[in-house]
């Protein structure tokens, strides 16, 4: 059974026993019932993947013209078409919990157009990986890399690697990643990972926290977008937390 978390402090809490020496990554989730499936894998494709390696041609091909520093590697490829919605066989993980949790809270959710029975909640994911990040240096192809061998150092079928910081979005959010050998499988790690559901009307109230400390739009998308999204969010919020007159 999932544990619930319900209040900011109780969040806070969790993690003020914790070693510090011990390695935890994060992911928060919008809805509580997704599984932790990487983008690719969620196509009704199951197949073809999207023909995986052609999308990723194509990406480096068409991105040339609006990249100031090209990636290196396909490594730096491929995280880089992850931040930019390319679908991958990649999951985003964060070292800051408190990112993790703007990403699990930051949407609205309008439950007339969810799934029956869905009740709002989103969820937050930790981690405890039990080796260091795998050296990306030397290793030229990521996906022969996650298929082969090497995919069994973790006994699971994924590794956990350092994107480049290719981009501001990457560095602002701590971003690590993990990449999987079959992205149609949601990522299990066992007893090394642990969710957390986060109730639907803690949503406003954890935003309200989270941009206290300077976590919001602005600040995870430090562009133009993310500004612009940051105060249109603003304003939002705080008409939403008005009483209503009966």
């Amino acid at each position: 059974m999932d544990n619930v978390i319900r209040s900011f402090q109780q969040f806070h809490e969790l993690f003020s026993s914790w070693p510090s020496q011990t390695r935890y990554y994060f992911r928060g989730v919008s809805h509580s019932y997704y599984e932790l499936i990487p983008s690719i894998g969620r196509s009704e494709d199951r197949t073809g993947y999207y023909n995986e390696s052609r999308l990723l041609k194509e990406f480096k091909n068409q991105a040339l013209a609006y990249l100031d520093k090209l990636p290196s590697n396909d490594w730096e490829w491929m995280a880089l078409a992850q931040h930019h919605g390319l679908p991958t066989r990649l999951l985003d993980w964060t070292t800051n919990p408190l990112v993790a949790l703007y990403f699990a809270v930051k949407d609205d959710i309008d439950l007339k157009k969810e799934p029956k029975g869905y009740d709002g909640s989103s969820a937050f994911y930790f981690m405890i990986y039990k080796t260091p990040p795998i050296d990306i240096e030397g290793i030229e192809e990521p996906i022969e890399y996650v298929c082969g061998k090497e995919s069994q150092r973790e006994g699971s079928g994924h590794a956990l690697f350092w994107p480049p910081h290719t981009t501001p979005r990457i560095k602002a959010q701590s971003g690590i990643l993990t990449i999987q050998h079959d992205p149609n499988t949601p990522f299990n790690y066992g007893s090394r990972l642990e969710k957390y559901i986060i109730p639907f009307e803690l949503r406003l109230e954890f935003r309200k926290v989270l941009n206290s400390y300077g976590i919001n739009d602005s600040s995870m998308f430090p562009d133009l977008d993310g500004l612009a999204s940051h105060l249109k969010n603003i304003r939002e919020d705080h008409y939403a937390s008005w009483p209503r007159n009966a």
